[in-house]
């Protein structure tokens, strides 16, 4: 849901934070008729939003633009 990699489905990245959508959140999160999720408009707006910072961040998310790229961008840069 959060992957913008086809083959790595269990990853995040900026990709699939971008596209996603309030309907496929609701759907990964179980929300249906009678036990709707509160909020779930906002929530998926600022995971959106996230991905675009990830994407504008290169320096600290690299090009894949992945959360987890930070800590490897932060401890290359201490190297040089």
């Amino acid at each position: 849901m959060f992957s913008g990699n086809k083959s790595n489905k269990y990853q995040v990245d900026k990709d699939g934070l971008k596209n996603l959508t309030a309907e496929k959140l609701a759907q990964g999160l179980q929300s249906l008729p009678g036990r709707e999720m509160a909020g779930l408009e906002g929530r998926a707006q600022l995971l959106i939003r996230l991905g675009h910072a990830l994407e504008e961040n290169r320096e600290f998310f690299g090009d894949s633009g992945r959360p987890g790229n930070m800590l490897g961008e932060k401890k290359t840069r201490t190297q040089l």
